[in-house]
């Protein structure tokens, strides 16, 4: 086997475990005006960042942790939950600054958790 491709393949190997496990989230689905839905709850769709409260840490939807303020998870069950990280219409942009900053800060006191399911 040549020494190139020797080296991609171990590159790839050895590099496997250092990405985050994508967690099974629930996903948006076609609406088919055919199916019953009554009983069903539904919401309005906040624009914000997917979060899965695993019940001791935020994680973004691809199991990456996120780094929030101790104010804003500490009511949060210790069961998981998954929601939108959000901080109100018009915002997208300020939220998903704050949820990507590195080091925990106040920003995160600006934002809510509106959980939609219950895994």
């Amino acid at each position: 086997m040549p020494k190139k491709i020797c080296c991609i393949l171990f590159l790839i190997i050895s590099l496997g475990g250092v990405a985050a496990d994508a967690i099974d989230i629930m996903l948006p689905e076609v609406y088919e005006d055919n199916i019953d839905v009554s009983g069903w709850l539904m919401s309005e769709k906040f624009d914000g960042v997917r979060g899965y409260w695993d019940g001791e840490k935020l994680l973004s939807k691809n199991g990456i942790p996120f780094n929030p303020h101790v104010d804003f998870i500490k009511n949060l069950p210790d069961f998981p939950i998954e929601g939108e990280i959000w901080g109100g219409h018009n915002t997208f942009e300020k939220t998903s600054g704050i949820v990507r900053k590195q080091k925990t800060h106040n920003g995160w006191l600006d934002l809510k958790f509106a959980v939609f399911d219950v895994p």
